[in-house]
């Protein structure tokens, strides 16, 4: 048997939606900075906002406040993370077809949101898992 661990997440979801919150910002910004109009702003927010609920749902799903041995705590996240992402995109696609937003707004939003949200949970995981090598039990 080795370690195992588990992962606040309370701490995970407000990391994520606190990356969401800062890329709705930061792309507000950039379109009243840059004048590309109310329908690129509504855009980017509900790409944003859809990338935020779907981050929160797949963590309530994977519960990770479970204990779990570290090589598979932090293998299935990686899945988990490739699934949201793939929903999100998924999603993103159907903002395109049903509500006819446009593609750039959509993809651009998403990075915008998505890189920031990964950085974030890396920084929960891994101080969740530094700070088992300090105290070790």
């Amino acid at each position: 048997m080795g370690p195992t661990a588990a992962v606040d997440a309370r701490r995970l979801i407000r990391a994520q939606v606190a990356s969401c919150a800062a890329a709705s910002g930061i792309w507000a910004i950039i379109i009243g900075v840059g004048q590309f109009g109310p329908a690129t702003m509504v855009a980017g927010l509900a790409q944003i906002g859809l990338l935020a609920v779907v981050s929160v749902v797949m963590t309530v799903l994977f519960q990770p406040g479970r204990e779990r041995h570290v090589g598979t705590l932090v293998a299935a996240w990686s899945a988990v993370s490739l699934m949201r992402f793939a929903a999100a995109l998924g999603g993103g696609l159907l903002l395109y077809f049903a509500a006819r937003y446009g593609a750039r707004p959509l993809l651009f939003s998403f990075l915008l949101a998505a890189l920031p949200v990964l950085a974030a949970e890396t920084r929960v995981f891994t101080g969740t898992l530094s700070s088992m090598g300090n105290n070790p039990s």
